[in-house]
């Protein structure tokens, strides 16, 4: 029909149809408002989310309250808050579990882009690398307002939508797109494949290249005793002289903090003491640490330490300054310290260091989980961020990373695994 007569028409009342839209119509108005998310939450925006669902916005208004438990009853993924590489893949397989026509909602600056976490070793810069996404609500987090504002728009999507033809809006009957999506599998650096080419768009190799990662540190001084400070605290000579005695062949080493700070000088153990010391701290009835704070680690790399010391000597009975160069190297490792307090005691808290022997083959400490129970946990997470193998560890495994990975990104070597994937294609 001509398209002058079909708006003459539609000026006085008389609607003019093509068979296709006559269908498509009823049939998309009933699924755009009755679109079922998934239950389904990542991250913050999940509280977003959550709150969009509650009295005061109502998301049942448009028909998406009922947040069915298992994909295969839903129309919808909310993709809401950071989407971690560890997870990636069982994202992609609940997506692949609903059937369609299925929609993606992209909720949160995390699930779009990465967010404030996209230089990070653990996040996946956007969702869209693996499963296309149809609506995007930015923000960090957004508000429920958008979240409902997202779901108007996925319903403008919807009714444009036909059920014929190739460009009928629907991925189901599109060539192009697939049925199932491939998931990601966990490699040795990163995710692979790193994203999806068939759907993914350019600015997935946009990363910005980092520093290089360091291997050895040069420090100048001017103070020979640089390597020798000895802690003056007399709080922590006390400990060590009753731990020392209570304790056959233990030997402490008390080291002083360069910023002259007394209550944060550092007790130094040998691992394969550190466990009885340990005992000692918690049970002795003069301290009594029950409490650990935190676990934390330094990664120290192979240190050159250049020494310049002047001195004035009399020769012939004038004054003469000659120059002393000497050079101290300390192998790399990596320090353990935990953090003790009492809640018994009036006692000032102490920091307690394991060091390692080397950050390779023997780059091991003791665990003191056995003693203080809220150590199992850091302990974990300083085991997959810098390589650390606790001896006695009740439950030893990565958290953030996954098994297979042979990367420790809070060490300072680290490479990041675009720049890996950026030498291995030049060297191609």
């Amino acid at each position: 029909m001509d398209e002058v007569l079909r708006e003459y028409l539609s000026k006085h009342g008389v609607h003019v149809l093509k068979w296709q839209d006559l269908v498509s119509f009823p049939t998309n108005w009933s699924r755009g408002n009755s679109v079922w998310p998934m239950t389904f939450g990542l991250a913050c925006c999940a509280i977003e989310m959550i709150s969009a669902a509650m009295a005061r916005w109502d998301i049942a208004r448009l028909g998406s309250e009922v947040f069915r438990p298992s994909p295969r009853q839903a129309d919808l993924m909310i993709v809401a808050g950071t989407v971690t590489k560890k997870m990636a893949p069982l994202v992609v397989r609940l997506f692949n579990q609903i059937p369609e026509p299925r929609y993606v909602m992209a909720v949160g600056s995390c699930a779009i882009s990465g967010g404030p976490f996209r230089d990070g070793y653990n996040v996946l810069n956007g969702i869209d690398r693996y499963i296309p996404v149809d609506v995007y609500v930015p923000g960090c987090p957004p508000q429920p307002e958008s979240i409902i504002n997202g779901l108007l728009e996925l319903q403008r999507k919807i009714a444009g939508e036909r059920l014929l033809g190739k460009e009928n809006g629907i991925r189901i009957h599109n060539p192009d797109f697939p049925s199932e999506y491939p998931i990601p599998e966990c490699g040795e650096h990163d995710l692979e494949p790193p994203y999806n080419s068939s759907i993914a768009d350019l600015r997935v190799n946009d990363y910005v290249p980092q520093s290089p990662a360091q291997r050895k540190i040069v420090i100048s001084a001017v103070d020979e005793n640089i390597l020798n400070k000895v802690s003056e605290d007399s709080f922590l000579q006390d400990i060590q002289k009753k731990a020392e005695a209570a304790i056959s062949g233990l030997k402490l080493k008390l080291v002083k903090n360069p910023n002259a700070n007394p209550q944060q000088d550092t007790i130094f153990v040998e691992p394969e003491y550190a466990l009885r010391f340990a005992s000692f701290l918690r049970d002795e009835p003069e301290y009594l640490f029950d409490f650990l704070t935190c676990v934390s680690a330094t990664d120290w790399l192979e240190q050159e330490i250049q020494i310049s010391v002047q001195s004035a000597e009399q020769v012939d009975g004038e004054t003469v300054v000659k120059k002393k160069n000497t050079i101290a190297k300390i192998p790399a490792h990596i320090d353990v310290c935990y953090v003790l307090c009492s809640t018994k005691q009036k006692v000032e808290p102490i920091i307690i260091c394991q060091s390692t022997h080397n950050r390779a083959d023997d780059c091991r400490v003791a665990s003191l989980t056995p003693v203080w129970r809220s150590a199992e946990f850091q302990e974990r997470e300083i085991y997959d961020l810098y390589g650390v193998e606790f001896i006695g560890h009740p439950d030893l495994r990565r958290i953030l990373l996954w098994d297979s990975c042979v990367d420790h990104p809070m060490r300072k070597d680290y490479v990041h695994p675009e720049e890996i994937r950026a030498g291995k294609e030049k060297n191609v």
